[in-house]
């Protein structure tokens, strides 16, 4: 019959069980004030969930990326990954959520899509309930990865913010021009907030350059 699927063979059948049964995971972080150790922290239930399902996450298919922004579409573990799906070396996908695959939605949804539809890819997001084994797997993904996205914004803009009031109040940003240094204000102990505590700074002239600038 026309448009009829050919039937897969049996030992197709075997090796398609095989290759579910190995399990990849790719984590990620953003910025180098971040702690190396959340790698280990985003892989660590990932193989306890694969071990729980049965599956078997090899080290060489735990790939991760480190201080690189998930709104990039091209990063050196994650290129590795999706060539590793390409290649059939794995059948499950672990990640600890979807923010960790991306940051940007049209990002997420083409990944994702290219790993279940064309890969044949099982994707399961601890933390999110999302399993493409699952129905409507695809649409609670897509909302999440808005919400991702929206995160990723309002975060950019409140820094952008505080950026902003730090030099209408005179203080240093941290971008320094040849001729001028930062030191601590006297108020900065009142200042410091939050888990990386840092004294704010105003700008001063450093004389020992700033005669090269006046010349």
């Amino acid at each position: 019959m026309c448009g009829r699927q050919p039937r897969r063979r049996h030992g197709e059948r075997e090796d398609d069980s095989r290759r579910r049964k190995i399990a990849a995971s790719y984590s990620r972080f953003s910025s180098d004030l971040q702690d190396a150790k959340s790698i280990d922290d985003q892989q660590r239930p990932c193989r306890e969930r694969a071990q729980r399902d049965g599956n078997r996450l090899p080290k060489e298919l735990e790939f991760a990326d480190q201080a690189v922004s998930g709104a990039k579409a091209h990063r050196d573990d994650f290129d590795k990954m999706l060539a590793a799906a390409k290649d059939g070396l794995f059948g499950t996908h672990y990640i600890f959520d979807l923010s960790r695959l991306a940051r940007e939605s049209i990002i997420n949804a083409t990944t994702l899509k290219k790993l279940v539809y064309k890969y044949k890819v099982r994707i399961v997001s601890l933390t999110e309930g999302v399993d493409s084994n699952n129905q409507g797997w695809f649409t609670l993904a897509t909302i999440l990865g808005l919400q991702h996205e929206q995160f990723l914004k309002t975060l950019g803009a409140n820094v952008m913010r505080g950026l902003i009031g730090n030099l209408l109040d005179g203080l240093s940003v941290g971008d320094l021009a040849y001729g001028y240094g930062s030191v601590p204000t006297p108020e900065s102990d009142n200042r410091r907030r939050g888990r990386n505590q840092r004294p704010a700074k105003k700008y001063v002239i450093k004389d020992c350059e700033a005669k090269w600038v006046r010349c």
